[in-house]
């Protein structure tokens, strides 16, 4: 089996002692850290100057006449109120009268149920079967 040539260069390998310096390696990555491109800061240097000369015109153009002038109040005429209704007996069963209250108490009375069942077919109760309604 023959031995690989680049085991054998690199086990020959040394380093030069005085060739690398890492206080001088550490500064000159912290200087090419810091170093920042100044075309964002022009950018928002240039936003900033467009928003002042856009409030600035904004604040101090000329008003126009039309604005200047007083315009006429107008006030409708005094219209007499019709009277009030007479109140409407709600439904003991309307969304307004069960909203609000889940004491079963204070449900309705049978008899007001008369008109929305068929008295001939006793009710059912609804449930949920493997995803269909029985």
């Amino acid at each position: 089996m023959n031995p690989d040539p680049v085991y054998d260069k690199l086990a020959r390998f040394s380093p030069d002692p005085g060739g690398l310096d890492p206080a001088e390696v550490l500064f000159r990555a912290g200087r090419a850290s810091a170093r920042t491109p100044r075309g964002w800061k022009v950018a928002v240097a240039g936003l900033l100057l467009s928003n002042a000369v856009g409030f600035g015109w904004l604040a101090l153009r000329p008003v126009p006449e039309s604005a200047q002038t007083p315009v006429p109040l107008v006030l409708p005429a005094q219209v007499a109120e019709p009277p009030p209704a007479p109140p409407v007996e709600a439904s003991p069963w309307s969304a307004h009268t069960l909203m609000g209250t889940l004491d079963t108490d204070r449900l309705p009375p049978p008899e007001a149920v008369a008109g929305l069942t068929d008295p001939g077919r006793p009710l059912a109760l609804i449930s949920a079967r493997r995803g269909e309604i029985d």
